[in-house]
Formats: structure tokens, sequence, C-alpha cells
């Protein structure tokens, strides 16, 4: 049951430590990209607390790079459609076109 409660509290860590990130606004439009990462906590002697300690530090810093990862590939997924969506825009508005009434 111990494991258990090590596991979920990376994953309410890795949560927290992406929470600065979102909580900042800067003017004009902006996107966040968040991810998620999990990592299970092994530890070498569950009946040491240091053993235990390094274990969810381990952890923890495996379930934060795979939310960066993720975070990152959000982000790239949005750029992307965001590059389509500007591009199609721009075209139809281009020269010689005719603005649309459909919004």
């Amino acid at each position: 049951m111990s494991g258990r409660w090590l596991f979920a509290s990376v994953l309410v860590t890795a949560a927290l430590s992406a929470a600065p990130a979102a909580a900042q606004q800067s003017e004009g439009k902006t996107v966040t990209a968040t991810g998620t990462g999990q990592a299970r906590v092994h530890p070498t002697n569950r009946h040491s607390d240091a053993s235990i300690v390094a274990a969810v530090d381990a952890a923890r810093q495996a379930a934060i790079g795979d939310a960066f990862r993720e975070a990152r590939e959000y982000a790239l997924d949005y750029a992307q459609t965001a590059a389509r969506s500007s591009g199609a825009r721009r075209l139809a508005s281009g020269p010689g076109s005719r603005p649309s009434t459909a919004a």
C-alpha cells in the first residue's frame, strides 16, 4: 500500500512543478502546452528511509522528463496546426481574393 502512496506523491509533485509555468501570463494571445509524466517508485530497501527518498527523487526526475517530452510534442502539434490554419487564412485573404463572409 505504501508504494501506491509514493507513486501518487510523485504524480502530485510532477503536476505541481509544472503549475508555475501554467500560472504565468503574458500580454497577447498565448497557448500553453502541458504534459504529464508517471514513474514507479522502486526503492532498493523498502524499510530504509534513505532508500525510499532516493527512489522517489529518481522517479520524480523520470516523471518530469516524460512530462517535458509530452509537452514539447503537444507544443509542436499546436504550432504546426496554427501554421496551417494561419497560412490558409493568408491565402484566402491574399491579393485579388474577396473576403469571406463566413466567420
